[in-house]
Formats: C-alpha cells, sequence, structure tokens
C-alpha cells in the first residue's frame, strides 16, 4: 500500500467532522467548499484556544461572599487601654525625676510628632548617667507596670458581665499586656473558648470602667485625651492600639457591635493579594498582620539601637530611658516618615477580622445618677467625668466569608479546549490517538518502502553482476567503454 493510501485511509475514517468529505467528494467544487469550511473551523478553534489560554495565564481570581449562621459563634479577643500611661498617686518620690523623660520619650507608633523645642537639644545620656549613679539602674518596665493602669475590681473595672450574669467575670479574666498607652489588659487572651449563643446588646461583654481622670499625669505634649481605647481582635493577633481601636469618652455608654468577617486568599500567581500561607515568626506562634509589623519594627530598633523597648518582645535587652528618649524616639520617627522604607509584610491568606461599629449614649441617666452616685459613693460630676460603660456583643450570630477562586483553573482551561474543538471540529481524545496512530502507520509504512526500495535495488544490482560473470563481461564504473575476452 503507497503512502498515498495511508492518508486516504485516515481521512475517510477519522472522527474528525468534515474532513472525510473533502476526500470523498468527486466534485471539485465541492472538494473545494468543504476545505474552506474545515479551515475556518480550525481557524476559529485555534483563536478560541489562543484566548482561553490567556485568560488561564492571567491567574483572574472570583470572590465568592458566603454569609453563614451559626447557633453559637466564638468570640473575640479585646483589649482597653487608658489615653494616661500613667497615675500621678501610683508615682513615688524616688520616681519623679524620670517621670520627665519617660512622657518625653513617647514610643508611640503613630504619634503626632518626634520632636519637643523644650528637650530637643537636652542631653538625656548625660542626664541619665548622672542619675544612675546616685539612684542605681531604673526599671522602665517595672516602674510602667506599677504606675501604669491598674485594673482591679476595686478602682478601676467597677462592674462586668458576662453575657448578662451579673458578677460573671473579673479582672482575673483579664489579661495584662504592654502597649504603647502603658499597661493595657486583653479579654479572653488566653486559649479558652467562649462563645456568644444570642445576638444584641447584653449578649456579650459589658464592663464598667473608673478612668480615674484627676489622677492623670500626661502633659500637653502627651496625650490630651481622656477615656478609654479599645479594639476588638483575634485571639492570635497583637494589638497595635495606635493604628487600630476605637476611643469612648467619660460619661458615655458605648453600644459596641461587632461582625466576624473571614477572608480566604488564594496565594501567587492567582489575583494581587500577595498573601502567604506558611510564613512563621520569632516571637509569635501564629502569623499575622499586627505581629510581622511589630517584629518588622523590633528589627529595626534593635538594629539602630541595639536594645529594644520594652513593650516589644524577644530576648533583646530592653532599652533604658536615655534610649528610649533619643534613640527609640528618633527610630520610630523615621519609621514613621518612611525612612526605612516600606513595610516589609505579607497578609494571611487565611485571616479573621472583626468589623465594630459603635453608638452611643449618655451615661448615666438623669433618673439613675443619684442610685449610682450612692452605689460607688462619688459625686455626679466624678461619675460624669470618670466612668465608661461598654457593651460589646455580635449584632447577629453569623459571619461572612470572603473566599477567592480561581477564575479559570486547570480543569477547567481542558473543559474549554475539549469544547472548542469538539464544536467547531468534531475532535477528542479519540481523535488525539488517531491522529497519533496515523503518524506512526505513515512513517511505519513509508520506511517498509523505502526499505523495499532498497532492497529490489539490491537485488538488480546482484541480477547484474550474475549476467557479467556468465557472459564473460566486466563493467569499469569509471568508462563507459566494453572490453571483450
Amino acid at each position: 500500500m503507497a503512502c498515498d493510501d495511508n492518508d486516504k485511509e485516515f481521512f475517510s475514517t477519522t472522527t474528525m467532522h468534515g474532513v472525510g468529505r473533502i476526500f470523498e467528494r468527486s466534485n471539485v467544487l465541492v472538494k473545494l467548499i468543504w476545505t474552506f469550511v474545515v479551515l475556518g473551523a480550525f481557524g476559529v478553534s485555534t483563536w478560541q484556544i489562543v484566548d482561553r489560554f490567556q485568560r488561564f495565564f492571567e491567574y483572574n481570581v472570583n470572590t465568592e461572599i458566603k454569609l453563614s449562621f451559626l447557633n453559637e459563634i466564638e468570640y473575640p479577643a479585646v483589649t482597653f487601654c487608658n489615653f494616661n500611661r500613667y497615675y500621678d498617686s501610683l508615682v513615688k518620690p524616688s520616681d519623679q525625676p524620670y517621670v520627665t523623660a519617660l512622657l518625653y520619650a513617647m514610643d508611640y507608633d503613630y504619634g503626632e510628632s518626634y520632636t519637643d523645642p523644650d528637650y530637643g537639644n537636652f542631653d538625656w545620656v548625660d542626664w541619665y548617667s548622672n542619675l544612675t549613679a546616685q539612684n542605681g539602674a531604673f526599671d522602665y518596665a517595672n516602674f510602667t507596670r506599677r504606675a501604669g493602669m491598674q485594673f482591679d475590681d476595686e478602682n478601676t473595672l467597677l462592674s462586668c458581665e458576662w453575657r448578662g450574669r451579673p458578677t460573671s467575670c473579673s479582672a482575673a479574666n483579664f489579661t495584662h499586656v504592654f502597649t504603647s498607652y502603658g499597661n493595657c489588659y486583653t479579654f479572653n487572651a488566653n486559649k479558652q473558648y467562649l462563645s456568644q449563643d444570642q445576638p444584641g446588646a447584653g449578649n456579650g461583654l459589658r464592663i464598667l470602667l473608673n478612668i480615674k481622670q484627676e489622677d492623670y499625669l500626661e502633659p500637653l505634649s502627651g496625650n490630651v485625651q481622656a477615656g478609654i481605647k479599645f479594639l476588638v481582635h483575634s485571639k492570635n493577633t497583637p494589638p497595635l492600639m495606635d493604628s487600630q481601636g476605637l476611643a469612648v469618652e467619660p460619661g458615655t455608654y458605648g453600644f459596641v457591635s461587632v461582625q466576624q468577617v473571614r477572608t480566604v486568599s488564594l496565594q501567587q500567581p492567582y489575583g494581587d493579594s500577595n498573601c502567604v500561607s506558611d510564613s512563621t515568626l520569632q516571637h509569635y506562634d501564629d502569623y499575622s498582620l499586627s505581629a510581622c509589623i511589630v517584629e518588622w519594627r523590633l528589627d529595626i530598633i534593635v538594629r539602630e539601637c541595639d536594645c529594644k523597648p520594652f513593650r516589644y518582645p524577644g530576648p533583646a535587652r530592653d532599652c533604658d530611658v536615655a534610649e528610649s528618649a533619643t534613640c527609640v524616639k528618633d527610630t520610630l520617627g523615621k519609621i514613621k516618615n518612611g525612612d526605612f522604607g516600606r513595610v516589609q509584610c505579607q497578609v494571611p491568606c487565611n485571616m479573621t477580622n472583626f468589623p465594630t461599629t459603635v453608638s452611643y449614649a449618655r451615661y448615666p441617666s438623669i433618673t439613675v445618677t443619684q442610685e449610682i452616685s450612692t452605689t460607688y459613693n462619688v459625686s455626679e460630676e466624678y461619675i460624669r467625668n470618670n466612668f465608661v460603660y461598654l457593651d460589646i456583643f455580635y449584632d447577629e450570630i453569623n459571619y461572612e466569608e470572603f473566599k477567592q477562586t480561581a477564575a479559570m483553573t486547570p480543569s477547567a482551561l481542558v473543559s474549554d479546549i475539549g469544547g472548542q474543538l469538539g464544536f467547531f471540529l468534531g475532535a477528542s481524545v479519540i481523535t488525539l490517538f488517531e491522529f497519533i496512530e496515523y503518524l506512526f502507520m505513515k512513517c511505519h509504512r513509508c520506511c517498509d518502502s523505502e526499505k523495499k526500495r532498497r532492497v529490489d535495488d539490491s537485488k538488480d544490482d546482484v541480477k547484474l553482476e550474475n549476467l557479467e560473470n556468465y557472459n564473460g563481461i566486466k563493467v569499469k564504473p569509471a568508462t563507459s567503454s566494453v572490453t571483450l575476452t
């Protein structure tokens, strides 16, 4: 069978539509029509397949939004801070020389200013060296722990209710944490599972706090606000109280409505989130954007100052008062101004946020002011200037999830390619194997044909040689003459 016969066999039996008609029709015009139809279908199919590949390598994403209702929902962590870092009544006479430096050395990550005309040229190092020589080393962290906000049941935490049950929580349920506001306290910071099963006010955490405004020690260059700053956050996320959080003024009842939003993002090359799913940190068990930012700032401060603010984690030496007022203060200012570049942190691919909405009412109302005044043995004016009531609750027992999925997956790409080939050409995987078989058979038969030709040529040569020997004729390849012997 010749090579042309192999072509006719393939094109007349293939499952690809239209090809067989080109070879079956004897009319030339019909052959041309079918040829143009098949080539046109092949061209459109190729265009569509190239478009599918382009869309696949764009790595676009779709975002699915799901609202899930639950019987109960896990309660988040809530951190509370006072705008005042140190209480005047808790400062000992031996602490007084250091207080000015501590208030000046405000290490707020997002402070309004990092310069003070009264102390900008002051020699803090020499001043601190003289004090240390006289009084010994000053423990910055211990002083803050002792002279900062004390979360006790008698003076600060006047009332605490969990899920509407009076006296169901106390100061023992709050965990101390250092922030740029000094002493802060976090509810539900441990691994214990707390949940809310009823929506609305009074079904979460409700606390009454006394900010003790008459005991404030903040100067004009420090915090001029009065009240409580709080942050609702995940348990595995350190509270960044400066860049996040909400404030409530005294004499106010704050209704804090919380929602839970979960985000599931795809890693590169999909989308543009550039998230990470397996990153680890040096000082935190779980990766979060806030924890990464803390460690990024910590690395810069330790590199520049050879010490760290006491509120940062890690084994590095705590900065003393002079270092805090000079190097640390200047370094934080440079971080704020972008001198060290952008934050080298990526968002986690899986994270949970707690969007918070606060509405306010005056506290207390006129009808109960006298009763509350009697209960806590304070004046009505004192209540208006110092009492803050916070009611933190889920307004719905559900969570909202935003989940990214690939706009085109590999299986979808294969399906699209198969659909285009099937719709325009009627081709399938079977057709592919038919084509492979055709190529194999074509090569095999062509090789057989070439081999047979060589064998035939060899036989002709043998016959000619035998004939020459029989007749006594010798043929010289170089000339055309014949010699008779």
